[in-house]
């Protein structure tokens, strides 16, 4: 999903491609968002995609030699995350990252069967609250959420204009009637939670969420997900919470009854990079 062309024209608008092309025919795409600053070269891991991909021809497997030679020679710094499906030979140093998803192949009761005690607690917590959830076509619902109780809380912040790309891909996926937003309303005007989801073949993605102070104590973002697994149990959708390496989010993905998949984040720093981050590190530590 996040290698589709108006997706990526959003996060990168001057997304380029490495294309190997046999007999006039592309036999490889592999997206790129590079970054350049006086003819030197950065790929850095992308922020608002959780990976990307190689796309080839299915009589021309990838020549990852013929890859990582060309990555060697573009760039100094180079990070690219990799779907679980791509069994790849790079010789580029490899790390296993994690990934949460939860099959919906069966029936709500089962699948509620197998949540963990306290998230149980949770959702018998948040029927209590009597909260109401109905669709929003609004992005600003969440974003103004978002950048008031969560965007301060990552490392760095969140710039405007990544606000803005989350805005673009919300309204975009709601245009193509792929993506739904969730909300719960409180007594006031302000929302309690929203939340922002994107299908995609047999992928139910969750993006993007946010909650009030208020919304965490009544659990609002618990009543969402669980009204989304009862809405689409028994379908063949995968329900993929895109992981984190926050193990306090880990942990909250996990009490749903998610398993765990692995994907690959391929690295390349070279001795120029390294030089330039242990400089900055030790300039950081003066």
């Amino acid at each position: 999903m996040y290698c589709r062309s108006w997706f990526l024209t959003i996060i990168h608008p001057e997304w380029q491609a490495l294309i190997i092309e046999k007999e006039n025919v592309y036999v490889l795409v592999m997206p790129l968002l590079t970054k350049s600053k006086a003819f030197i070269y950065i790929h850095p891991r992308p922020v608002l995609a959780q990976v990307l991909g190689v796309f080839y021809h299915q009589d021309h497997p990838p020549d990852w030699s013929q890859i990582d030679t060309y990555i060697r020679r573009k760039f100094v710094l180079f990070q690219y995350p990799l779907p679980v499906h791509h069994s790849t030979s790079t010789l580029l140093k490899r790390n296993k990252q994690l990934n949460f998803i939860l099959p919906l192949n069966a029936v709500y009761e089962d699948l509620y069967r197998n949540f963990r005690r306290d998230r149980k607690a949770r959702i018998r917590q948040s029927n209590r609250e009597k909260l109401l959830i109905e669709n929003c076509q609004d992005p600003d619902d969440l974003l103004r959420l978002f950048t008031k109780y969560v965007s301060g809380k990552i490392i760095g912040g969140v710039d405007p204009a990544t606000i803005d790309k989350m805005r673009k891909i919300i309204s975009g996926s709601l245009e193509q009637r792929d993506g739904f937003l969730y909300k719960i309303r409180g007594n006031n005007a302000e929302p309690l939670a929203v939340a922002f989801f994107i299908k995609f073949r047999k992928r139910l993605i969750y993006m993007y969420n946010a909650s009030s102070q208020e919304g965490r104590r009544k659990n609002a973002t618990t009543a969402i997900l669980n009204e989304v697994i009862r809405a689409h149990s028994g379908s063949d959708l995968i329900l993929d919470f895109e992981g984190s390496p926050v193990k306090g989010i880990a942990d909250f993905y996990a009490s749903f009854g998610a398993q765990t998949e692995t994907y690959e984040l391929i690295e390349h720093r070279s001795v120029l990079a390294k030089l330039y981050l242990k400089f900055r590190k030790l300039f950081l530590l003066t």
